[in-house]
């Protein structure tokens, strides 16, 4: 499994405002409330008291349209498959912290337990009041060619508790049609058209033809790839720039080798694969993405705009098709 829980926290930090990282534990709990609940204070003497759920089976209603994009991969040594899970926007930092270091306040039954982790079910109640979930019940499997093979149906929330990660993840059961090997993109079920989208491919040749016309010297190159649309070549490149005065690493986006766009001593792209999605003229791709020294590793839904070939990376991998 490739999430960590420092990436858990560090792709959710961002949103948090700064007044709410101001407030206590209690008024982060009383206004995030929409199941009747109790939970401590950190610091009082119960800190490890279950969360209570009184009405369990009083489900909040959302009417979130959006669509999950993500990547399903099979769970270590177990035979379900599962995508990570964010927390949503109203889940303050605080509750999210509390939510990792006393994760069996929020969990209920053990499902597996291993040497090297175990999982716990986290009750529909507790997920709809802390998690992004909208619309995770059914989801669609898609192959290399960008066409179904499979329909999964979800199983169970679940905490997952490793020796080196932890995460909050959602599980659905295994499939004959699946290579448990490989990492699969997966869509939320929706009123949408697929579409194959354009792929990537590698070409050593053309990324020593980039790297001359630009003056690039890296001392590595972590991923470059290029695709052709229509009469124009895009191609990215990920590198870094080390045993200098100054170290520096960077992705960039070229359009017929010129760059166009960049993000530049931040988090590195290594691979971008094609979604049948696509949304106002932009391409929609998951990506790997890393930040160097690190153990930072996730993956991440942009978009590319082909018009003005410009990078576009959404929140929680959610878009709205409306």
């Amino acid at each position: 499994m490739r999430y960590t829980l420092i990436v858990l926290l560090f792709l959710t930090i961002a949103c948090q405002s700064k007044k709410a990282k101001e407030k206590t534990f209690t008024e982060e709990v009383e206004e995030v409330s929409t199941v009747k609940d109790t939970i401590v204070d950190s610091k009082d003497e119960t800190k490890n008291s279950k969360v209570e759920i009184v009405e369990e089976n009083k489900l909040v209603v959302t009417d979130d349209k959006s669509i999950y994009v993500g990547l399903l991969e099979k769970i270590d040594q177990g035979k379900d498959y599962y995508i990570p899970v964010s927390f949503k926007t109203t889940t303050s930092t605080i509750l999210q912290e509390d939510f990792h270091n006393n994760f069996e306040k929020y969990t209920s039954d053990v499902i597996l337990k291993s040497i090297e982790y175990t999982r716990f079910k986290i009750e529909d109640a507790v997920a709809n009041k802390y998690l992004e979930i909208s619309n995770l019940n059914t989801i669609l499997v898609f192959d290399d060619n960008q066409e179904v093979i499979d329909t999964l149906h979800l199983k169970n929330y679940e905490y997952f508790s490793g020796q080196l990660e932890s995460q909050v993840i959602a599980t659905y059961n295994s499939s004959e049609k699946l290579n448990e090997n490989k990492q699969y993109v997966c869509v939320t079920i929706n009123d949408f058209i697929a579409k194959n989208n354009y792929k990537f491919s590698k070409d050593s040749i053309y990324l020593k033809e980039t790297l001359k016309e630009n003056k690039f010297e890296p001392t590595d190159v972590y991923a470059h790839c290029k695709m052709i649309k229509d009469k124009d070549t895009i191609s990215f490149l990920s590198f870094g720039s080390y045993g200098k005065e100054v170290a520096k690493h960077g992705f960039y986006l070229f359009k017929n080798k010129v760059p166009t766009d960049s993000i530049i001593n931040k988090n590195l792209i290594t691979e971008i694969i094609p979604t049948p999605l696509t949304l106002n003229g932009q391409g929609l791709f998951m990506t790997s993405q890393f930040i160097p020294d690190t153990d930072a590793v996730w993956t991440a839904l942009v978009g590319i705009d082909f018009k003005t070939n410009q990078l576009k990376q959404y929140e929680r991998n959610r878009v709205s098709l409306e």
